[in-house]
């Protein structure tokens, strides 16, 4: 049925996801308070142990301190609660995207 009115949807969909999913994560410093501590605690934990970036973005091995180590744990933990929240964001954009168009093509009152 949505394919009638608007054949070229999924293509739209599909070409708009990138900005639309930049849009929404970008907009969560400013709308989730948890959001932006957490981004604010893993730049501090990067401060603290410059390692972690070399974790991040270099090759070979690494020896970390117990604390460096500590440090590293916490901002794996933390990036996963982040992408964690970011799905969930998602996921609630898609469920409020798919109500308007259900509600614009009439098949919800």
């Amino acid at each position: 049925m949505i394919n009638d009115i608007y054949p070229d949807f999924l293509q739209m969909i599909d070409d708009g996801f990138s900005d639309m999913d930049d849009a929404i994560v970008n907009a969560l410093p400013e709308s989730n308070e948890h959001y932006a501590d957490m981004i604010a605690r893993e730049q501090e934990l990067m401060r603290r142990f410059p390692k972690i970036e070399n974790w991040l973005e270099e090759e070979g091995s690494l020896t970390l301190t117990a604390e460096e180590h500590a440090g590293l744990v916490e901002y794996i933990e933390l990036a996963a609660e982040k992408e964690d929240v970011e799905r969930l964001s998602i996921y609630y954009a898609g469920h409020k995207d798919c109500y308007a168009y259900l509600k614009k093509i009439g098949a919800i009152p």
